[in-house]
């Protein structure tokens, strides 16, 4: 009933108590009828009987039974008896009329009037009359023996036609009851919808609403309460309306406040351009100087210790203008017209290059510098990772007062690790969160210079988010820190050059993805895109590869499967891993088989499957889908 309208509760209330009393009004008149039918069927033959037996008096105390037939036969023409007989004090049978009942066919019983399946019998004893006489000598017992029946009378009522009556008086109450119900329900309905249509407009007009016509409006058409519901609805609907209308204005009036701010600091971006191009012509010429200068200087050395110095000289130079030309590109960065080109780049060379730049500057500090350089490949763009790798060791060697630091990598499932150690003074739990924020210095409250303007880290975490390259820092105050960023490994086959390289900047988080493929290409290059966008990937040729890797790790927040793997299909291996992990990790198939056996296989499993070659837009939006 929670889900009955209006109108259906209408109806019900109007329709059950008026059903019910016409039902109990119907059944009480009609038993009522029948019970009076029956007993007039009763007292017409208690009547007949007890005629019957004065009648008899005579024929029965004289034995004339043809006076008694006579009577009998006239007991039947006139009333509704079916049956009349007349019997002596022994029931000796004295007249009879009609069919004899049951009850008579073995032989009188004198017993009370009773009904039988067809008719009710009543009997009457014949008494001799009592006379008053005034005679000393009569006998005493005279009233005595009037007192003794001389014989009986009795009497078949057929209940025929009182069954007939009853049909008759059933049918009529039904009819009654039914003809009233009928008019109810008319009656309930004409109320019902008088009532809920006007409602049934209000909800459409409620519905138009919601779906943003704001000028639907009720027609007032009613009366009562409801007029004054439907008033009052369309007052309200006003009010929204002229609401809405005003929050469009302001919305208007807002964006061309935004418009013009926004050309503003357009304006302001193009000015600082132009600035920094002014600024960049100016601060060249000094530096070619430096250039030249050193360049004449190599030419007059004399000495290999001399000529080791001005080398040094030189690459320092040649270092400061890189990284003034790096710095142009930041700020080319901040407005996005800045594309890192990636390719595969020599990590050794670029580690090394930074450890002899700094290799002076950790000398003059009495720091240890190393370089564990590792002959790795990687994809990225050399200039942006340079400054990467620059900005990092000159931040640790800047917070550095004795022991060292230490530039090295690390192969780490798929991929090259970058990591910048050193012992300084760390940095405490609470500051983790703003190191990478722009002029965000610790411990340098009076701005000197010497330690840096505060945009070192903040150029960093922004050349690792553009280049998708997850960039972690672990730090224990009066021990050190470590600050790691993670590239994609290079195949052989990449190490030639590239112009540029399609990236979509990631949005991930590092989650760990295990990618199981057995052809190695395929597995090395679905690694270098999925750590490129900012996860972290665990490679793996087979099941059993990969339920090794996961032995001491924790579980990966996604699986990546080939479908098609040596000695099983990647549904059995996702199945196997979810059993090892127990846990419904989410997974996915790739598949270079498009065979009707497999694609029914695929589809049965309920894993989400791409098909080879896949685009990389395509695998990023089902891994963002799943990763949710």
């Amino acid at each position: 009933m929670k889900n009955w309208g209006i109108q259906a509760r209408m109806t019900l209330l109007a329709l059950g108590p008026a059903t019910l009393i016409a039902c109990l009004l119907a059944i009480y008149f009609t038993f009522s009828r029948i019970g009076d039918a029956e007993q007039a069927l009763r007292d017409l033959g208690m009547a007949t009987a007890q005629h019957l037996a004065t009648s008899a008096e005579y024929g029965v105390v004289s034995g004339n039974k043809v006076i008694l037939q006579n009577i009998v036969n006239g007991t039947l023409k006139k009333g509704q008896a079916r049956f009349a007989l007349v019997v002596d004090a022994q029931g000796n049978q004295l007249a009879q009329s009609g069919s004899t009942p049951q009850e008579l066919e073995a032989g009188l019983r004198i017993q009370p009037p009773r009904a039988n399946e067809r008719d009710y019998v009543f009997v009457v004893p014949v008494q001799l009359g009592k006379v008053e006489l005034q005679d000393p000598f009569a006998l005493e017992d005279t009233n005595a023996q009037a007192d003794r029946p001389l014989g009986w009378a009795v009497v078949a009522m057929s209940h025929a036609s009182l069954v007939e009556n009853k049909k008759r008086m059933l049918l009529a109450g039904l009819g009654i009851a039914l003809g009233g119900l009928v008019i109810t329900i008319l009656i309930a309905f004409s109320l019902g919808r008088g009532f809920s249509r006007p409602v049934r407009k209000l909800s459409q007009v409620v519905e138009e609403l919601g779906r943003g016509n704001l000028s639907a409006r009720v027609a007032p058409n009613s009366g009562g309460e409801l007029l004054l519901l439907q008033k009052g609805f369309n007052r309200m609907a006003e009010t929204l309306q002229a609401n809405q209308t005003d929050l469009q204005r302001r919305i208007q009036e807002a964006t061309v406040d935004l418009e013009a701010k926004k050309d503003e600091a357009e304006q302001a971006n193009r000015d600082k351009s132009n600035f920094l191009a002014a600024v960049s012509h100016d601060l060249r010429q000094p530096m070619h100087a430096i250039g030249l200068f050193s360049a004449t200087l190599k030419q007059r050395v004399s000495t290999n210790e001399q000529a080791e110095l001005v080398q040094r000289i030189e690459d320092s130079v040649n270092a400061l203008q890189i990284m003034f030309d790096e710095l142009l590109n930041i700020s080319r960065l901040d407005s996005g017209t800045l594309e890192p080109r990636l390719e595969a780049c020599d990590l050794a060379a670029i580690l090394k290059q930074a450890g002899q730049t700094f290799q002076p500057l950790a000398e003059q500090k009495n720091l240890r510098l190393r370089v564990r350089a590792c002959p790795a490949r990687v994809t990225c763009d050399a200039m942006l990772l340079s400054r990467i790798i620059n900005n990092l060791t000159a931040n640790a060697i800047r917070y550095t007062g004795h022991g060292g630091v230490l530039i090295g990598c690390r192969r780490r499932q798929g991929c090259w690790v970058i990591q910048v150690w050193d012992t300084g003074i760390g940095i405490a739990e609470e500051h983790l969160p703003h190191i990478f924020e722009e002029y965000y210095q610790i411990g340098n409250a009076a701005r000197n210079r010497a330690q840096g303007i505060g945009l070192g880290l903040a150029i960093v975490q922004r050349i690792a988010r553009l280049l998708g390259y997850p960039l972690e820092v672990r730090s224990r105050p009066g021990r050190g820190t470590v600050f790691s960023i993670t590239l994609p490994a290079a195949s052989d086959a990449s190490f030639e050059r590239r112009t540029s390289v399609e990236r979509v900047p990631g949005q991930f988080n590092g989650e760990r993805v295990l990618v199981i493929d057995d052809d190695f290409a395929a597995l090395e290059s679905t690694v270098a895109l999925l750590a490129s966008w900012g996860l972290t990937p665990i490679s793996a040729e087979s099941g059993e590869q990969a339920l090794d890797c996961l032995q001491n790790e924790t579980a990966p927040s996604l699986i990546v499967c080939d479908y098609r793997l040596p000695h099983s299909s990647g549904i059995d291996v996702v199945r196997m891993l979810r059993e090892h992990l127990e846990m419904q990790i989410p997974a996915m198939l790739i598949s270079g088989d498009t065979g009707a056996e497999a694609v029914a296989a695929m589809q049965a499993s309920g894993l989400p499957v791409l098909y080879k070659p896949v685009r990389p837009a395509k695998l990023r939006a089902l891994i963002t889908s799943l990763l949710r």
